[in-house]
């Protein structure tokens, strides 16, 4: 009885550990500001590199992660949403003249995208498959990484921001309603969730499937991270941002917001505590030791 009390000791300190760690790794720094002004939209490669779309500025800007200015490239109506697929190619949303703009990663004008199919394009992604989704007030449209059209759907939620998971579910941010809501890759509704006040300005969906989305409102600003089936699990960046916009996640964890008012990128970083872990973690040694005394008395 003794020896099955303690194993369960055991078993229930391992498990408040693995939680433990699960929550401190949810935990995030803000780590480096890339001067930029009005920023809007954001876009990150699988190399770090980051992609700017400004209220003042008709053309994508290009940043490395350190900060450093790589030129800018395109001419469309500011401010442009964008995406970046896995060969590193950005799309970009010409808003005036209806049509996606897809450009090569060191700025070569690729093509275009849409022309007579879209009307006001003014959110686009591009999901796991290297399709590319694009929403025109209610409507997704689907095309081939070639361009060609595939198919169309409605989700019924006018937007500034989409994104979609690993599996290619498609995650809207309702700006008046301040929800985010998740689709599957045809468009059916799989729910809706949210927390707290705020209108919801972005949202990203990083490689595991959490979501992130961006909330403006006043002295409410912030980065709400949720899973990928809408659980709320933390909030980072109050007192910091103001009026966050755009958000991206690159492939290292790295959090990268249009921090609106404060003219830059704001980039945050996941920070796990693990002076809190290797305390935890020395007590569970302790307590396998003297699990193993006891038994050897025994």
């Amino acid at each position: 009885m003794r020896q099955n009390t303690i194993f369960a000791i055991v078993i229930a300190s391992i498990a408040c550990l693995l939680v433990t760690q699960s929550a401190l790794a949810q935990q995030y720094k803000l780590v480096n500001s890339i001067p930029c002004s009005e920023p809007f939209s954001i876009a990150v490669d699988a190399s770090g590199d980051v992609f700017v779309g400004s209220e003042n500025n008709t053309a994508v800007q290009k940043f490395a992660k350190s900060g450093a200015a790589l030129g800018q490239f395109g001419n469309v109506m500011a401010p442009a949403k964008l995406a970046v697929d896995q060969a590193g190619n950005v799309f970009v949303c010409d808003f005036a003249n209806s049509e996606i703009q897809k450009f090569s990663n060191s700025g070569q004008l690729l093509g275009q995208i849409g022309s007579g199919t879209l009307t006001d394009p003014y959110s686009v992604a591009v999901n796991s498959s290297g399709n590319l989704l694009v929403l025109c007030d209610t409507t997704v449209h689907k095309f081939a990484p070639d361009g060609t059209a595939l198919t169309q759907f409605n989700i019924g939620v006018s937007t500034n921001s989409m994104a979609t998971d690993p599996s290619g579910d498609i995650f809207v941010a309702d700006f008046y309603g301040g929800g985010i809501d998740k689709f599957s890759n045809v468009g059916i509704s799989l729910g809706q969730f949210s927390h707290g006040s705020g209108y919801r300005t972005g949202v990203a969906v990083d490689q595991f499937g959490d979501v992130f989305a961006s909330a403006a409102l006043y002295n409410s600003d912030r980065i709400d991270m949720f899973s990928n089936s809408g659980a709320y699990l933390t909030s980072f960046g109050s007192g910091q941002l103001d009026s966050p916009q755009g958000i991206a996640v690159d492939p290292s964890g790295d959090v990268y917001v249009a921090d609106y008012f404060n003219n830059r990128v704001a980039v945050f970083a996941p920070v796990p505590e693990p002076s809190t872990l290797l305390l935890m973690t020395t007590g569970l040694l302790s307590l396998l030791a003297y699990t193993w005394r006891k038994r050897r008395m025994a």
